[in-house]
C-alpha cells in the first residue's frame, strides 16, 4: 500500500493522468479491505464518472489540468483538496482564523465585512488568480468560441 500511495503522489506531482487513474484503481481494494466505506463507495462512483468523460476533457486532464500549481516550476502540483487544506492550515497558523467564533463582536463584524482572510491566504489567492484567468481564457477560446473541424456556421437569415 505504501508504494501505491507513493505512486499516487508522484502521479499528481508529475501531472500524469494515466498513472493517476491506474494507481487510483489499485487503491480501491484497500479502501474496501480497511473498511473505509465512504472512500470505497464514492471512489467507485468517481471511476464510473471518469470512464464516461468526453474525449476533450480527457485530453485536458492528460495535459495536466487535473491538479493545481502555484508556480510554473516542475513537480509542485497538488490536488484541489490538498490545496484547500493548505489554505485553511495557513490561516490557522497565522492566528487570524483561530477561534473565529470565540472573540466576540469584533470577529463577527469582520466576518460580516468579509475581512477574515489572512494576508498570507490573500496573497496566495491573488497570485493564482492571474494563472487561472489565463487558463480559463484559453479554454473558452479553444472550446467555446472556435468551431470544431468539419463544422460550419448556419446562416439563419
Amino acid at each position: 500500500m505504501v508504494s501505491i500511495l507513493l505512486c499516487f503522489t508522484i502521479a499528481q506531482r508529475d501531472v500524469s493522468w494515466d498513472l493517476y487513474l491506474y494507481v487510483f484503481k489499485c487503491m480501491l481494494p484497500f479502501l474496501f479491505r480497511y473498511d473505509h466505506v465512504n472512500y470505497a463507495r464514492w471512489s467507485t462512483v468517481y471511476l464510473a464518472e471518469v470512464a464516461v468523460l468526453s474525449p476533450e476533457v480527457i485530453l485536458e486532464f492528460q495535459e495536466g489540468k487535473f491538479v493545481i500549481k502555484r508556480t510554473d516550476r516542475r513537480f509542485n502540483q497538488v490536488s484541489p483538496v490538498q490545496s484547500t487544506k493548505w489554505l485553511n492550515a495557513t490561516g490557522m497558523k497565522s492566528g487570524d482564523l483561530h477561534g473565529v467564533f470565540q472573540d466576540g463582536d469584533d470577529t463577527l463584524r469582520d466576518i460580516i465585512n468579509k475581512d477574515v482572510v489572512t494576508p498570507v491566504i490573500q496573497e496566495s489567492l491573488l497570485s493564482t488568480e492571474h494563472l487561472g484567468q489565463a487558463q480559463m481564457e484559453v479554454f473558452i477560446e479553444k472550446h467555446l468560441c472556435e468551431l470544431p473541424e468539419g463544422d460550419q456556421r448556419l446562416d439563419l437569415e
